[in-house]
């Protein structure tokens, strides 16, 4: 099933786009905390959502604390696989090391955005984050 997901504008003029829209399988469950106006838990690590794509379009989200945490959990998913740079030179300074096994990766095209959650506009992606992530699922 595809989801439409908001992204967080920062900036009047922001280079990312306002609205991703990604299949359940490229939703990873890692560790789902949704905001305090939604559900009323404890997330004392501040995880939100953050959609990583590149030009061509939004690739996956994935849950983290940082940008860095949800680049680094999409990466051992396997969902930016796409990224991944063919030569594994450690001395290129243009490749990023992600991932468990530090592999490097091209992010020069790469965008993230933080997904803003409303209540009412997005109840159908929340109670299926709340419900496949409770059943023990690794994807939505």
């Amino acid at each position: 099933m595809k989801y439409t997901l908001t992204l967080k504008q920062s900036l009047p003029f922001s280079q990312n786009p306002r609205f991703a829209d990604l299949e359940g399988e490229n939703i990873l469950l890692n560790d789902v905390n949704l905001p305090e106006h939604i559900e009323r838990s404890y997330n004392p690590h501040n995880v939100k959502l953050w959609v990583i794509g590149n030009e061509y379009g939004a690739l996956c989200g994935a849950w983290g604390s940082c940008e860095q945490d949800a680049l680094d959990e999409a990466v051992d998913a396997g969902l930016l696989d796409c990224l991944m740079a063919e030569e594994q030179d450690h001395s290129n300074e243009d490749l990023t090391p992600l991932g468990n096994a530090s592999e490097l990766f091209d992010l020069n095209s790469v965008w993230m955005g933080e997904v803003e959650f409303d209540a009412a506009r997005d109840i159908k992606l929340i109670v299926a984050l709340v419900r496949e992530s409770t059943e023990g699922k690794d994807t939505l």
